[in-house]
């Protein structure tokens, strides 16, 4: 009989094939993200800044919409028994969008919220530390460094799924060979 621990426990193999895709996948989302934002860094920043104030003010409004429409149905039921607040058809559709959208408001919000930690900010980084000609070799330095980090913080937070040290070593090496693949292909893509 299998238990739970034996199921999720990934095997050397798969350890190896699960680092090599994060790490590619992260590779190439590293890359594409900073070397854009490296070539429009401004137009990237104000974009990722707008779209996390308008999430934020949207997530706002429906707080304060949904507080505001409970204060009106705890006044309206206490104070006056037979007083029933009426609401326009408008403000209750409104009411039922925003309840629908919060979490993906939320969402778009945190993920605009990382973009900008993972892409604007090492490209901010490049662009003030290094000349035109070898930012690309900064950009491939950067990412293989926070792919590294991202992929650690990835095995540490997974940490009961590699039980064995093969396991562990496979996994890290699938992590290397997944990277510095992904780097030989850009270098050979881009040149």
């Amino acid at each position: 009989m299998h238990t739970s621990n034996e199921l999720s426990e990934l095997h050397p193999f798969k350890s190896l094939v699960t680092g090599i895709l994060i790490s590619s996948v992260l590779t190439l989302f590293l890359y594409a993200g900073i070397t854009l934002s490296c070539n429009y860094l401004l137009k990237v920043t104000l974009t990722l800044l707008g779209i996390i104030i308008i999430s934020s003010l949207i997530f706002w409004i429906s707080l304060k919409h949904d507080y505001m429409s409970d204060l009106v149905d705890i006044t309206s039921s206490t104070v006056a028994f037979d007083f029933r607040f009426s609401r326009s058809g408008y403000v209750a559709s409104i009411s039922k969008v925003l309840k629908r959208i919060i979490p993906f408001i939320g969402a778009l919000a945190t993920l605009s919220g990382m973009l900008l930690l993972l892409w604007a900010l090492p490209a901010f980084i490049i662009n003030m530390l290094t000349t035109e000609k070898n930012s690309g070799n900064y950009v491939l330095i950067s990412v293989f460094l926070m792919s590294m980090i991202i992929c650690t913080a990835y095995f540490f937070s997974n940490r009961e799924q590699f039980t064995t040290v093969t396991s562990i070593i496979s996994f890290f090496a699938g992590i290397l060979i997944g990277i510095i693949g992904m780097n030989k292909i850009l270098i050979r893509f881009i040149s």
